[in-house]
């Protein structure tokens, strides 16, 4: 093999070897953008994760409407009275009390709340009190 044989065979060796380091940079490259990437994901996760989980706590102890609507409430209102000041009840039941009078009851609840706003009724269907449970 002659001067110029050996001159290719080393500069081949270089060649190979520089060749084979860029791949491996690269490839390390590659995984710092994948680690970095998976980051993101994960602390993209764990932030809406913190949103949801602030909002159910705000929202668990609100009240299903302003309590200020309680004071409009009065002994004259009926029913429907009731009802356009404060809406529609989640829940409405009639029970019957000792003398055998019924009468009706209401409650007012947020989704995902702990806070309750009972309304009740006289047995001939005026307001007669409310009680928050909080």
């Amino acid at each position: 093999m002659g001067a110029h044989g050996q001159w290719n065979k080393a500069l081949s060796k270089v060649t190979m070897t520089l060749w084979q380091g860029l791949s491996a940079t690269n490839s390390l490259s590659r995984m710092k953008a994948s680690l970095r990437n998976r980051r993101w994901g994960i602390g993209s996760l764990i932030g809406a994760a913190a949103l949801v989980a602030s909002y159910v706590l705000w929202s668990f102890n609100r009240p299903p409407f302003p309590l200020t609507r309680l004071a409009e409430l009065n002994a004259t209102m009926n029913t429907n009275d009731v009802q356009n000041v404060l809406g529609p009840p989640r829940k409405t039941w009639t029970r019957v009390n000792g003398t055998g009078q019924a009468h009706t009851e209401w409650a007012y609840a947020r989704p995902l709340s702990w806070s309750i706003v009972y309304i009740y009724f006289t047995p001939d269907g005026r307001f007669q009190k409310h009680r928050y449970d909080y």
